[in-house]
């Protein structure tokens, strides 16, 4: 059941109740079965939360090495992981097409794709996620190569299926 309510300051909230059907409690102040929202129908177990800090790395071969510039993080729910980044590319002058290694292998049997927030690269880019990587392109139609962000600063985020 979900309420939306008013808080004590003011601000709407969500309250939301859950059902935690035969729980075991692992004495750390987790529910290790994991806890039913909606319903006690397997779709509705939530079983897999985490969320923590990646380094992107280069997975185009170019063999680069990127700075950050901020927290680079993921949340996973379940198998739909949200990335946020914030890093620079070094000088270069590597043609090869621009590719980010992901914090977890995406469905393969899935596509996803995100947006660059910003860039110093004045250009209007996504990004299309495959098996373990995100691909960068220009408009969505062509790939763009490590050159095209040499020195450039990269802020963006999206969300994609795992396995």
């Amino acid at each position: 059941m979900v309420t939306k309510v008013k808080g004590t300051t003011g601000v709407d909230r969500v309250e939301a109740s859950a059902i935690i059907s035969n729980p075991v409690f692992d004495g750390t102040g987790t529910f290790s079965s994991g806890i039913y929202l909606g319903g006690t129908a397997s779709a509705n177990l939530l079983d897999d939360y985490e969320e923590g800090e990646w380094t992107p790395t280069d997975a185009s071969g170019a063999g680069l090495s990127f700075t950050t510039n901020n927290d680079n993080w993921y949340v996973k729910v379940g198998n739909l992981v949200t990335v946020s980044f914030d890093f620079s590319f070094p000088s270069t002058s590597s043609t090869a097409q621009t590719e980010i290694n992901l914090p977890f292998v995406m469905n393969a049997n899935n596509t996803a794709g995100g947006i660059i927030n910003w860039s110093n690269s004045g250009s209007n880019d996504t990004i299309h996620a495959f098996p373990s990587k995100m691909i960068f392109m220009y408009n969505g139609n062509s790939s763009r190569t490590n050159i095209n962000y040499s020195g450039d600063r990269i802020i963006g985020a999206f969300t994609y299926q795992t396995t």
